[in-house]
C-alpha cells in the first residue's frame, strides 16, 4: 500500500497551516496562522476551496477537531447539531465553532497556549491541555468538571483511552496514563530520549504510537510494553494519526515526509514531498483518505491505493482509486475492474472479491468478473467486511448484516445486550454457520449466534463439555488463527509455530492425546513480533516484524487426510494413514473415529499409537448388549461425561449412569443420582 498524494494550494492558506478535520468523507476543513477557515470540497480527488470565515487577528489555531458523529442515519436536525468544531488557540482558549464559521462560544482554558483540544470518542466530553500543564475535562456545552492533571511541564499531546476512562499525556520524553479514579496515581514510563511531540491512542486495538524530537515514532500496548521503534529519521516526527475504525495501520509525518505504517509499526511506503514539517494528519471516516496541514501552508490529500489480496492463485491489487487490477498467476491472465465510484473497502476469499464504495456493493465470483452483484449499503461508514463459505458479513458502524455472495440480505443478526456503541473488526468472527461478537460493554461475555441455512439467526447458548474444565493447551501464544478450510488452529507460541490438527480434542481428559496432534515448528525465521497472516492449504503465512510475509507449509500431508474426513470417506483416511505410518496422523484418525462413533477404525488408530489402554476398553465397548450403552461408552472414551451420562438417564438407565460415575471417581454426581434414584 501507499498514499497518492495531491497538493492543493489554490486560493488557499498564505501562512502557516496548523490544523485540519474532515466534516465528511469529502469535504475538509483547514485553518492556519493566516486566520482563516478554510472548506474544500473533493471532487474526483481535486479539491475546491471556499473561505468559510476569517477569524479576528489573535486567533492562533494549534488544534481543531470536529464532534464525533458516529450515527450517520441521523436526522438532518440533529445532525446539524451536531456539526460543531473544536478549536483551540495560542491564547489559552478554546472555541465552539459551527459549520458556517460562527464562534458559538469562546471558553478561558488556561494561562499560555492551549495545546490540544480532543472530543471523547462518543462525544459527551471534551478535554483540553494546555502549557500550563493542566488537562481540563469539560462537558459538551462547555462546562467544566474537572481538572484531571496538574503537571509540572507543558502538556504537548494528550489522548483519551478507547473507552474513555483514562487520560494520555506526555510529560518531555515521559508518557503517562492517568485514570478518571481520583485516587489513582498516574502510570509513567520513558518512551523518547528528547522531547515527545505527538502521541495517539487508536481505539480500535488499543495501541498507542507516539514521536518526539529523537525523531523516532514509537509502537506502544496500553501497558507501555514497547512493540516496535523506528530508526532515527533525519528530522523530528510532528504528527501522528491512527485511521479510526479499522485500526490497521497510522500514518506518521515529519520534515517533507510522509509514511504509511502498518500498526505494527512497520512502513508501508514512504513519500517524499515538498511542503515543510506536517503539523497535523486526520483520516476520513472510511479510512482510505487522509489530510495534512504543512507549514508552507499547502494542504496534502492522500488516497490508500496498491492495497494487494491473495486467494488462491489469484492476486487483487487496486491500482487507482476506481480500478481493480485481478491477476490469475500462472497463465498471466489479467482482468481490470473499472468500479464506478472510489473503492472504500475490499476483501478477497473463497472464490468472491467483495470491494465496497461509499454507496454500493460489488460482489465478483472468480469465475465471471464482468457482471457482478450489486446492492446498495445501508450507510456510508463501514468498519468491517468478513467473509466465509457461503455468506459474508458487513459491519457499518453498529448494525451487522449477513449477505450472501449473490446479493441477498440473509439477515442483520441481534443479541442480548445490543447496544449502540460501534463494533470493530477484532471483535467480531464469522465461519460457516456461527458468528461470535464480543459484547460491546463487557468484555468478558462472548454472544455466538448460530447461522443455519435458510432460517432466521439466533443466538446459542454456550454447551460445557466434557468435565466442565478449561483445558490448556499452550502458554505464552502471540497470536492464533484458525485455517480457512479444515478445522486446524495454528498460534504463534513464544519459541515456536505450533499447529493443532484436531483442536476438538481438547474435551479430551488425556493431555497426551493433545499434545500428539499437534505440530511445532521452531520459530528463529520468523524474527520478532511474527503475526499470523492465514491458515490454508496446509501453508501458514506469517508476517514478521519487518513486514517480510514467510510461507511454512509443514503439514500439507494432513490437509488430504481432513479433506477425507469432511467427505465422510473413512475407508480412504485408514488407508491414507497405513500408508504415511505417522503417529501424529494416527493420533488424528483416533480423535476423529471416537467422535464418529467408528469402533473399528478408533481401535485400529489407537493400537497404531501404542494406546493398549484405550484399545482395551473399545474391546469392553464391543460387547456391550445394547446401542445405548455402547453409545454412552464412547461419549465417555471421548471426554463428554454429561452427554454419557444424559444418554443413560434419558433411557432409564440409572444404574449404568452412577457405574460409570464411579468409574471415574466423580462422587458429587454420583451422590445427586443416588438421592434422585430414592
Amino acid at each position: 500500500m501507499k498514499f497518492k498524494i495531491s497538493i492543493h494550494e489554490d486560493n488557499g492558506h498564505k501562512r502557516l497551516l496548523t490544523c485540519v478535520a474532515w466534516s465528511s468523507t469529502e469535504e475538509i476543513y483547514s485553518c492556519g496562522e493566516d486566520h482563516l477557515l478554510i472548506c474544500w470540497h473533493l471532487e474526483g480527488g481535486t479539491a475546491h476551496s471556499t473561505v468559510v470565515t476569517e477569524f479576528p487577528n489573535d486567533f492562533y489555531p494549534t488544534d481543531m477537531q470536529w464532534h464525533p458523529r458516529p450515527n450517520q442515519t441521523a436526522s438532518v436536525a440533529k445532525k446539524s447539531s451536531l456539526d460543531v468544531l473544536l478549536i483551540t488557540t495560542a491564547d489559552g482558549k478554546y472555541h465552539l465553532v459551527n459549520k458556517n464559521g460562527r464562534i458559538e462560544k469562546s471558553i478561558d482554558a488556561h494561562k499560555g497556549a492551549t495545546t490540544v483540544g480532543k472530543w471523547s470518542i462518543d462525544g459527551s466530553a471534551l478535554l483540553t491541555a494546555g502549557e500550563d500543564g493542566l488537562i481540563k475535562i469539560w462537558s459538551r456545552s462547555g462546562m467544566l468538571r474537572s481538572t484531571l492533571v496538574k503537571a509540572s511541564l507543558p502538556i504537548l499531546t494528550s489522548s483519551w483511552s478507547p473507552d474513555c476512562s483514562m487520560i494520555l499525556y506526555s510529560q518531555g520524553g515521559n508518557l503517562l496514563l492517568q485514570s478518571f479514579n481520583s485516587n489513582s496515581k498516574p502510570y509513567k514510563w520513558h518512551a523518547h530520549d528528547n522531547l515527545i511531540l505527538i502521541a495517539c491512542w487508536n481505539p480500535t486495538n488499543g495501541f498507542i504510537a507516539s514521536g518526539g524530537e529523537d525523531c523516532k515514532y514509537k509502537v506502544w500496548d496500553a501497558t507501555g510494553h514497547q512493540l516496535y521503534c523506528s530508526i532515527a529519521g533525519d528530522h523530528p516526527v510532528t504528527a501522528i494519526s491512527w485511521c479510526h475504525s479499522s485500526g490497521s495501520y497510522f500514518a506518521v509525518g515529519s520534515f517533507n515526509t510522509i509514511k504509511l505504517c502498518d500498526k505494527n509499526g512497520w512502513s508501508h511506503s514512504m513519500e517524499k514531498v515538498n511542503t515543510g514539517s506536517i503539523y497535523g494528519i486526520a483520516w476520513s471516516s472510511d479510512n482510505t483518505q487522509v489530510a495534512m496541514a504543512c507549514s508552507n501552508g499547502k494542504l496534502l490529500t492522500g488516497h490508500v491505493i496498491d492495497r494487494r489480496l491473495e486467494w488462491d492463485n489469484y492476486e487483487a491489487t487496486l491500482i487507482r482509486r476506481k480500478v481493480i487490477e485481478v491477476r490469475e498467476v500462472g497463465n498471466e491472465v489479467r482482468e481490470v475492474l473499472e468500479i464506478s465510484d472510489r473503492v472504500v473497502h475490499l476483501e478477497f476469499g473463497f472464490d468472491h472479491l467483495v470491494v465496497i464504495t461509499p454507496a454500493q456493493c460489488h460482489v465478483y465470483s472468480v469465475t465471471n468478473w464482468n457482471t457482478p452483484a450489486i446492492f446498495n449499503l445501508k450507510t456510508s461508514t463501514i468498519s468491517a467486511v468478513l467473509l466465509a463459505k457461503k455468506h459474508f458479513l458487513i459491519v457499518e458502524l453498529n448494525t451487522v448484516s449477513l449477505y450472501s455472495y449473490q446479493g441477498r440480505l440473509l439477515g442483520s443478526p441481534r443479541w442480548k445486550g445490543f447496544s449502540s456503541e460501534p463494533l470493530y473488526p477484532i471483535c467480531i468472527s464469522l465461519c460457516a454457520d456461527t458468528l461470535v461478537v464480543k459484547d460491546q460493554n463487557n468484555e468478558k461475555l462472548l454472544h455466538i449466534l448460530e447461522i443455519p441455512y435458510n432460517k432466521p439467526i439466533v443466538e446459542v447458548a454456550i454447551r460445557t463439555i466434557g468435565f466442565g474444565k478449561i483445558c490448556k493447551i499452550a502458554a505464552m501464544a502471540q497470536n492464533i488463527a484458525w485455517a480457512t478450510d479444515a478445522n486446524i488452529l495454528a498460534a504463534m507460541l513464544d519459541a515456536n509455530l505450533s499447529v493443532w490438527l484436531c483442536p476438538n480434542c481438547v474435551h479430551y481428559s488425556d493431555r497426551k492425546i493433545i499434545r500428539q496432534a499437534r505440530i511445532d515448528k521452531e520459530s528463529s525465521e520468523f524474527g520478532k513480533q511474527p503475526n499470523i497472516v492465514s491458515v490454508r492449504n496446509g501453508m501458514v503465512m506469517v508476517r514478521r516484524g519487518d513486514g517480510a510475509i514467510v510461507a511454512s507449509s509443514f503439514y500439507n500431508l494432513f490437509t488430504s487426510f481432513h479433506e477425507h474426513i469432511s467427505n465422510k470417506k473413512l475407508k480412504e483416511a485408514l488407508s491414507l494413514c497405513r500408508i504415511a505410518q505417522n503417529e501424529i496422523l494416527w493420533t488424528c484418525m483416533a480423535i476423529m473415529a471416537t467422535d464418529h462413533k467408528e469402533l473399528h477404525a478408533a481401535e485400529e488408530a489407537y493400537a497404531a499409537i501404542c494406546r493398549f489402554d484405550k484399545v482395551d476398553y473399545i474391546k469392553y465397548i464391543k460387547n456391550l448388549p445394547t446401542a445405548t450403552e455402547r453409545n454412552a461408552e464412547m461419549a465417555l472414551l471421548a471426554g463428554d461425561l454429561s452427554m454419557a451420562e444424559g444418554i443413560l438417564l434419558q433411557n432409564n438407565l440409572i444404574k449404568e449412569a452412577i457405574h460409570i460415575n464411579v468409574q471415574i471417581y466423580n462422587w458429587n454426581s454420583y451422590a445427586n443420582l443416588g438421592l434422585d434414584r430414592s
